[in-house]
């Protein structure tokens, strides 16, 4: 008998988590085409990877629930095995995403600064702290549209659920340490994002200036791959990884050259020496803080792989 039809191969992990992969990516392209900002692409790539994501949630459901299970119920203890828990849930969903915050801390800032400079520059006739929380909260809601659900909203939710939920059950069939089962979840994490490349020839880039562009983002998707494992495996919960992922593709990879471009403009030697410092400060926190902030003690997380 082949390889490819022995029941033992159809179920091994790792054939389980590339078969999601490859799911997960194809039904991107065959009902949601090649032009992601297109929005009417952007609402049938919604439509796919929800679909896409029930399959593959459905499948792994088949592996967690017991043997003798009736009916389509579910138990507490089946679903935390895909790390979906309820226990927790507002330190899950708060404390490891504020620690992540400090990450940004130059580019919030940044931020800060420019509409305080704004206002103070004459157009505008107050420069208090509450009119600049306004003025950002009015930018959030005319920027909310299907670009804005898909980004902040729907890929962290899809993503984490396939990658850090069903992926990573079926990867702890094979690994048993902590250390690996980040590096394989986000190895897969990393290597579904190299489809970009076939977008941005779609675009006109030549295939090594689209691989080269790729490639840096597969580098930087693999490190946020190994964070967000992490996160899950500490605190155990699903939800955690989703909020911090929300709040990573709401603020994107600073261009930290031209935020301390414009911080010398804006406020001299003095303004880039701050920035600077800020965003070091905002980094030494989020290392001295993020084990304490995800101890599995906070989570009352039992699981072995969070130790190792």
């Amino acid at each position: 008998m082949l390889l490819a039809y022995s029941p033992e191969f159809v179920t091994h992990p790792y054939f389980r988590c590339a078969s999601y992969c490859i799911l997960f990516i194809s039904t991107l392209y065959l009902y949601g085409g090649l032009n992601r900002q297109d929005i009417q692409s952007v609402r049938r790539r919604i439509f796919s990877a929800s679909i896409s994501c029930l399959l593959i949630l459905l499948d792994t459901i088949t592996f967690v629930r017991r043997p003798n299970a009736k009916g389509l119920s579910l138990t507490l203890l089946e679903l935390s095995r895909v790390h979906l828990k309820l226990e927790g849930l507002g330190t899950a969903l708060f404390v490891p995403s504020s620690v992540t915050l400090l990450l940004f801390m130059g580019p919030l800032f940044s931020e800060y600064r420019a509409r305080y400079y704004y206002r103070a520059s004459g157009k505008c006739s107050v420069s208090k702290f509450p009119h600049l929380i306004s003025d950002w909260l009015r930018e959030c809601y005319y920027t909310l549209d299907w670009r804005w659900l898909r980004t902040v909203i729907v890929a962290p939710c899809v993503e984490e659920l396939i990658f850090r939920g069903c992926i990573l059950f079926h990867l702890k069939r094979e690994l048993k340490s902590c250390c690996s089962l980040c590096l394989a979840s986000a190895g897969f994490f990393a290597v579904s994002h190299f489809h970009h490349v076939f977008e941005k020839i779609h675009a006109g880039y030549s295939w090594k200036s689209a691989i080269k562009s790729c490639t840096a983002q597969v580098l930087l998707t693999a490190f946020f791959g190994t964070y967000s494992t992490f996160i899950v495996l500490r605190t155990g919960n699903l939800l955690a990884a989703c909020m911090v992922h929300a709040i990573c593709n709401q603020f994107g990879l600073p261009d930290l050259r031209a935020e301390i471009h414009l911080a010398e403009m804006r406020d001299g030697a003095r303004g880039k020496v701050l920035y600077l410092a800020i965003l070091v400060a905002g980094l030494f926190g989020w290392m001295l803080l993020i084990l304490p902030a995800t101890s599995p003690h906070l989570f009352s997380n039992n699981s072995p792989f969070c130790y190792t």
